[in-house]
């Protein structure tokens, strides 16, 4: 049950629950924000968030990363003010795809409902960031120079890092919900094969 804490915080029983959009410079500068210097514990199972803007003509976006299984999900910058929103609703349209139960996902979801803007902490999930995005420039793109955001998803959840043990982060993520039986290939674009 999600219940607002005295500080104001969502609470699911009684726990404050909590993330954080661990920014570059270059986002945080066009968000208008200063990242809190309060370090605060991620209580979302995939963790913290890293995210990245990405001048993609004729897009721009930011490219989120899980930082405990490197999932991505890309999302259109703007409105500034509503990328965290942007982030949830992407999560929670892309756990389902890869396997993850609905029940997971919805407690997964309400413990994104309260975010902290913070800078990088991790050069390591900045790295796996830069592939990522080295892979979305070399991706095809639609008759309106679009990428399909979500086929892209799917393809970055299938990536390998050394981060993460050479496991995809939709293994990751599986791994982490507890998803052990029933794990199913994931159907990508045509393009993406």
């Amino acid at each position: 049950m999600r219940q607002i804490s005295r500080s104001g915080r969502p609470e699911i029983d009684g726990e404050r629950v909590v993330f954080t959009l661990r920014c570059t410079r270059k986002l945080l500068r066009r968000l208008g924000m200063t990242p809190s210097s309060v370090a605060v514990a991620p209580t979302t199972v995939l963790g913290d968030w890293y995210a990245n803007l990405l001048y993609m003509r004729p897009q721009q976006l930011v490219l989120a990363m899980s930082e405990r299984s490197l999932l991505c999900v890309v999302v259109p910058a703007s409105p500034g003010d509503q990328l965290g929103r942007r982030v949830r609703d992407a999560v929670a349209a892309l756990l389902p795809e890869i396997g993850v139960p609905a029940e997971r996902v919805a407690t997964e979801v309400r413990a994104m409902e309260s975010m902290a803007i913070g800078a990088t902490a991790s050069r390591a999930v900045l790295g796996c960031m830069n592939d990522a995005t080295l892979q979305l420039q070399a991706i095809p793109r639609g008759r309106d120079r679009t990428l399909p955001l979500r086929d892209v998803q799917l393809y970055l959840a299938e990536n390998i890092y050394s981060l993460t043990k050479y496991q995809t982060p939709r293994l990751k993520a599986l791994e982490l919900f507890g998803v052990t039986s029933g794990v199913r290939h994931v159907r990508r674009g045509s393009w993406l094969h």
